[in-house]
């Protein structure tokens, strides 16, 4: 195969969304000599801000002179920006190796993506000597692929409302899935602050003999140049305008105190450098200054309502909007329309996508079908616009803004 021919295969692969089979999996994992195991790792979960978490400590550790291996999901740019050395995709001739090499034996053993992505990162990292691994849940946590990594901490960002069909219906139920990353005797880092969460939390920290570390609350402004607070002594600078942020950089903070615990060298002067040049696209990502369009993967209630605390600098934005249909369509659109009045709903092409008819009974939503004639439309508009709902839509929509 070549690079296209692969790249096509695992974007099939995907489509497919097929549930992983974790003793399977880890039998195959074995079988390849445990990789996982071969690189110290960080393990992150949690509904929202995985992502960013990853980033914001993957920059940290670059600035002290480390190589740094993450795994993340959905793609932003393409499929091998899933998996980057020092925030550098896997390079092409690596995956069309691999590919060429493995792609009887996922075929043989009917391997889902996540699967297969986590067994390419692996032998990726092992393959290219980094110093440490940061491995993002794809989903949930105890049954997700990633959950045979052994970490030197673990993270679990925040707990909301999302993937219920697979996590179940009630916040402790959700948590107690995520909270199936927790490792015996590994710390936990958390910025949830619901007590029937952290109660969940907690109990499964005493059975695996450890204990969870919540970040401290801290009073955050928004200067010239992004959000800025102090935190545990620090002066803490972002280079983003999304409040949501601080409590994914405050994760990165406990982490990396964590790992200096256990003999990791981080000087504060990486710390704070790596956190004020972190950048994660598509969230709050303001990509078009005139007119203003700010692109964020607000994908479920819970990020709607953090992309809503953000936007407190706009009145009255108006908004581009394409939400998948297993999300909470009615509660997302009503957060936006306490913004304002201006949302367009528009399709793409994703099979997930909730179609006009999902919204049929929303009277203040306009529909479109062609969101490439919505942005040409936007362009030449003189007011602010947030474009947001889907990542899957969000990377689609970036890629036609940088054309």
């Amino acid at each position: 195969m070549k690079f296209n021919e692969a790249e096509e295969i695992i974007q099939r692969i995907e489509q497919r969304r097929g549930h992983a089979n974790l003793e399977q999996f880890r039998r195959y994992m074995a079988e390849k000599g445990n990789e996982h195991l071969a690189i110290p790792c960080i393990h992150v979960a949690g509904t929202n801000g995985k992502g960013s978490t990853v980033n914001y400590l993957r920059s940290i550790l670059q600035k002290q002179g480390y190589r740094v291996g993450t795994m993340t999901s959905p793609a932003m740019l393409g499929h091998l920006d899933r998996i980057r050395i020092n925030d550098e995709f896997m390079d092409k001739e690596a995956f069309v190796r691999y590919a060429n090499e493995f792609y009887d034996e996922w075929v043989d053993r009917h391997m889902t993506m996540f699967e297969i992505d986590t067994f390419l990162a692996a032998h990726y990292f092992k393959e290219k000597q980094v110093d440490f691994a940061i491995y993002e849940v794809g989903l949930g946590g105890e049954k997700d692929t990633t959950n045979l990594v052994e970490p030197m901490v673990s993270i679990i960002t925040n707990i909301g409302f999302d993937h219920m069909a697979l996590l179940g219906n009630t916040l402790q139920e959700i948590a107690s899935a995520k909270a199936g990353i927790i490792k015996k005797g590994v710390p936990v880092v958390s910025a949830e602050d619901k007590k029937e969460c952290k109660e969940v939390f907690e109990a499964k920290a005493v059975a695996m003999n450890t204990a969870v570390t919540y970040i401290q609350k801290t009073p955050c402004s928004v200067n010239e140049k992004g959000i800025h607070f102090r935190y545990d002594g620090y002066e803490i600078q972002l280079s983003t305008f999304a409040l949501y942020q601080q409590k994914n950089a405050c994760c990165a903070i406990e982490a990396i105190k964590i790992l200096r615990s256990i003999g990791v060298a981080v000087s504060d002067e990486a710390l704070l450098a790596g956190l004020k040049e972190a950048f994660w696209l598509g969230r709050f990502e303001i990509i078009r200054e005139d007119p203003l369009i700010i692109l964020d993967g607000a994908h479920n209630v819970h990020g709607i309502q953090a992309l809503a605390e953000s936007l407190c600098f706009l009145e009255k934005p108006s908004f581009l909007v394409s939400i998948l249909k297993d999300k909470n369509i009615h509660e997302m659109v009503e957060i936006l329309h306490s913004l304002s009045d201006d949302i367009m709903v528009v399709d793409f092409d994703n099979c997930r996508v909730a179609h006009e008819e999902a919204y049929a009974d929303i009277p203040y939503v306009r529909f479109a079908e062609d969101y490439k004639k919505e942005i040409d439309r936007i362009l030449i508009q003189n007011k602010p616009y947030v474009i947001t709902g889907s990542l899957y839509f969000i990377s689609e929509v970036r890629k036609y803004l940088k054309k």
